[in-house]
């Protein structure tokens, strides 16, 4: 008698084939990319890039490439957005032609007689390509490379990257990622020696607690509704749980009684609860005063917790120059935040006191503002140690400067 194979071992063998099959399709298709990959014809192969320029909107602009790095060729202070540098390297040496136009010529019906934008690679042993970029056609570009005779029809990865102004290729500075509720503190400091600051203080308060005779009468009133539960519930059943129930009804009287005395020798209760309060200092007289409602203090901190840059103006200012963004006699705007992570964090650190007298290290951001541009859409402000004029929208700012410390109480 032959015996029966075990259903489970079959399933497993199906598994295991399976799996076996899914790695190998798995590995077909890594294998399938990769070949497809390395059959792919680019207009162009250039290794080790060491510098790149290009043309756009009648500006050329050149970058070099140190190692990794690539920097502003004219000045290696500008902060360049490098990833917008290295898109274009990327795009310019994985050009895949979409159509292809040998031995071409009146080139000027391509826009490759005069281009408006090219891009020229350098190797690292002075060899150079220049790419023409020329008009548009069916959502793509002519282009070819400078000395050659084929043109070729490619997608506008390439022509989209090239920007005509250096500051589209800034790397914005930007104010750290703080939650309005750790902000402790905002100074508001005017080039006229007025100002305020407010500060944000928490504390634990008593709150009232019940009276001992409205302790025991509310106590006594549970208990007693409790009873009535008790005895209605009992009427329902059958008779001889009735009369267990009613047997009861003394003992459950005195319960009451008792609970009742014992609660007479029971203390006051007291709790406590946390709560915020805001306070608001002149930055002239020195009088401080207890903000009596909140919600002024708390929206200025939202909007310090939201804060952005919007553009640069000018990246490197000097001295001669702040008169012409107001900011040779600037407000200065400072605010402090706590952090779990203040040690690790760089910028300025303070001490702040705690309501119990200790103090905790946290973090200070201070930036300078001027004037409004001329569009009064925005404000002209240097970040602290930064060399960098910015824009912020007007609308963030608006209220933090109109408010004096009157305004608060």
């Amino acid at each position: 008698m032959k015996k029966k194979k075990n259903p489970l071992f079959l399933a497993l063998g199906v598994l295991v084939v399976l799996g076996v099959c899914q790695i190998g399709i798995e590995k077909g298709k890594e294998a399938q990319q990769k070949k497809e990959e390395e059959n792919k014809e680019y207009v162009l192969t250039m290794e080790n890039v060491t510098a790149l320029s290009y043309q756009s909107d009648g500006t050329v602009l050149s970058f070099e490439k140190n190692g990794d790095t690539w920097s502003y060729a004219e000045d290696a202070e500008f902060p360049l957005n490098e990833l917008k540098i290295t898109n274009i390297e990327t795009d310019a040496l994985e050009i895949e032609p979409v159509r292809v136009l040998e031995d071409a010529d009146a080139w000027s019906e391509y826009g490759l007689e005069e281009p408006e934008k090219w891009v020229q690679l350098t190797d690292a042993n002075g060899e150079s390509k220049k790419i023409l970029i020329g008009n548009e056609t069916d959502s793509n570009y002519y282009i070819s490379i400078e000395g050659e005779n084929t043109v070729y029809t490619t997608a506008s990865g390439l022509a989209d990257d090239l920007y005509g102004d250096l500051y589209d290729l800034i790397q914005l500075e930007d104010f750290p990622y703080v939650s309005s509720a750790d902000i402790v503190s905002v100074e508001v400091a005017k080039a006229d020696g007025s100002g305020y600051t407010l500060d944000k203080k928490e504390k634990e308060v008593e709150l009232e607690a019940e009276t001992e005779e409205e302790s025991e009468a509310e106590e006594t009133k549970n208990i007693e509704s409790m009873a009535e539960a008790i005895l209605a519930e009992g009427t329902a059943q059958e008779n001889e749980e009735s009369e267990k129930e009613e047997s009861g009804e003394g003992e459950i009287s005195e319960g009451i009684s008792e609970e009742v005395s014992e609660e007479e020798s029971i203390e006051e209760t007291i709790t406590e609860e946390d709560i915020v309060e805001w306070y608001v200092t002149d930055a002239q007289s020195g009088q401080t005063y207890l903000l009596a409602e909140t919600d002024t203090a708390d929206s200025i901190a939202q909007t310090l917790s939201s804060l952005y840059v919007s553009s640069c103006e000018n990246y490197k200012v000097s001295e001669e120059e702040l008169a012409l963004y107001g900011l040779d006699q600037p407000t200065v705007i400072s605010y402090v935040y706590e952090d779990e992570d203040s040690e690790n964090t760089e910028g300025e650190l303070t001490e702040v006191e705690n309501s119990d007298g200790s103090e905790t290290q946290a973090n200070k951001v201070s930036f300078e503002v001027g004037n409004l541009d001329d569009s009064q859409t925005y404000y002209y402000v240097r970040l602290e140690n930064s060399k960098a004029v910015n824009k912020i929208m007007a609308s963030s700012l608006d209220t933090l400067l109109a408010k004096t410390s009157e305004d608060f109480h």
